[in-house]
């Protein structure tokens, strides 16, 4: 069992698969309270493609504990001194880290860069495990100074409580674990200082890392525990990928925070593919596995499912949102988040200046960077050369100004009429155009396409 001494004289123990020079590294950290057993149902099946290196931080396992340092920031130094002096690699390395071994990385990226870094690979931890005014998606079990000091009790006086409830919690799945896994799970929370583990937890627990994860360029893969995850929230870990700016998100749905336990072969399979640059491998993992499944930000969402309306975006998709004839009661339609809003036709019931401004004034609350309007047979006041000649005049009370109707949706939104715009890479176009009626739509319609409808378009 090979050992690190640290500059502040602090034994590290590691495992290391010693494999042949040209494999990449592979460096694996665990969470808090656990050791580098933890990954004993990984190591095997990802030995054959790297080098495999599973790290005891200080106060876990069989590393040293000093009677200091209980803080992430201590351990990330730990880390950058092992990764530097300790192994002398001449190139970087890919990083894995579960739940508290996340932060451990940020940390490392905080303070050191990520010059040393190929690749990090983040398990089942949410930016932020406290609760507050801007952030609901917090731990359940650990998330402001009530809950932390019901932990901080029980490890003081009942530590195997807190063993035993890590299995509870942490497990959706404990059927499928081997009972000498369950045991040795169990076993390296005994094996930590109880005062340690709760001062490095209040440390842990109140970090805010959101403003750092835009931050952080290196490719990156997330791995969530599903929606029965016991410890944390699905979209609260999910909201890591979001954050960061070249990440891909997978979810595994029957899992919970120890995923890398319950679902080992699925788990070595994706990571070895993101770690071998195999993309697009990473997708098929997923459909292969009928275990795993995504939402809209993890690879696995397909266009046949239904999506929920709050559901964020994918990260390598583009969504288009498109409503129409809303007829003035768009106060009432719940839209979906998106990159691009399109309303096609009808939003106002006689396309008087006020109602205009109304849709305006909704249409400027909506989160979508990119709002396209194509007016509809009620905007009379936005068809220029008909209304000034009487069409729909007649329906106002008061003249409607068609350069001031047009004004007000410029102001809030793109506006087409017979013409095209490029947003995302994408080029579209719209046209209000519509048949006089009483008429004979399908005659018209025809004729009507042919005016608008070009090859150029998207």
């Amino acid at each position: 069992m090979p050992t690190f001494i640290t500059a502040d004289g602090c034994e590290l123990v590691y495992d290391d698969t010693a494999a042949r020079e040209q494999m990449p590294v592979i460096l694996l950290l665990h969470g808090w309270s656990g050791s580098r057993r933890y990954f004993s149902r990984n190591v095997p099946l990802l030995q054959p493609h790297f080098r495999v290196i599973c790290l005891d931080l200080r106060f876990h396992g069989d590393s040293q504990s000093t009677s200091y340092g209980m803080h992430i920031a201590r351990l990330a130094a730990d880390v950058h001194e092992f990764i530097t002096k300790g192994l002398a690699l001449s190139s970087p390395v890919s990083i894995l880290g579960t739940s508290m071994g996340c932060a451990v990385i940020w940390s490392f990226a905080e303070l050191f860069g990520t010059s040393l870094i190929r690749q990090a690979i983040f398990v089942d931890q949410v930016p932020l495990q406290n609760r507050r005014e801007d952030w609901a998606l917090h731990s359940y079990g650990c998330y402001d100074e009530a809950s932390l000091m019901s932990l901080e009790k029980t490890l003081a006086t009942n530590v195997s409580d807190v063993a035993q409830g890590n299995l509870a919690s942490c497990l959706v799945r404990p059927n499928d674990v081997p009972p000498a896994v369950l045991d040795q799970l169990a076993a390296d929370v005994l094996r930590c200082s109880p005062t340690a583990l709760a001062t490095l937890m209040r440390d842990h627990t109140q970090i805010d890392w959101r403003s750092l994860l835009p931050t952080i360029a290196i490719p990156c893969l997330n791995l969530v525990g599903g929606p029965m995850n016991k410890v944390f929230p699905m979209d609260g870990a999910l909201e890591v990928g979001r954050l960061l700016p070249n990440c891909i998100n997978v979810v595994f749905e029957s899992c919970g925070h120890w995923l890398y336990v319950e679902q080992p072969t699925e788990f070595a399979d994706i990571v070895t593919a993101f770690v071998l640059l195999k993309e697009d491998q990473v997708g098929s993992v997923q459909l292969n596995c009928n275990d795993i499944s995504g939402t809209p930000d993890a690879l696995l969402y397909g266009p046949s499912s239904r999506l929920p309306l709050t559901s964020g975006i994918a990260r390598r998709a583009m969504r288009v949102v498109c409503i129409s004839d809303t007829h003035g009661k768009h106060d009432l339609v719940d839209v979906p988040p998106g990159d691009i809003l399109i309303h096609a036709g009808d939003f106002s019931i006689i396309g008087t200046h006020n109602q205009l401004r109304r849709f305006g004034v909704w249409l400027s609350a909506l989160p979508h960077a990119h709002k396209i309007v194509v007016a509809g047979n009620h905007e009379y006041s936005l068809d220029a050369a008909w209304y000034v000649k009487g069409g729909g005049r007649k329906r106002h009370k008061a003249f409607q100004d068609p350069a001031i109707s047009k004004q007000i949706l410029s102001n809030v939104c793109i506006y087409l009429e017979n013409e095209a715009v490029d947003v995302l890479g994408v080029r579209i176009y719209g046209s209000p155009n519509s048949p006089v009626i009483p008429g004979h739509t399908m005659y018209e319609g025809r004729p009507s396409m042919a005016t608008w409808v070009t090859t150029d378009v998207d």
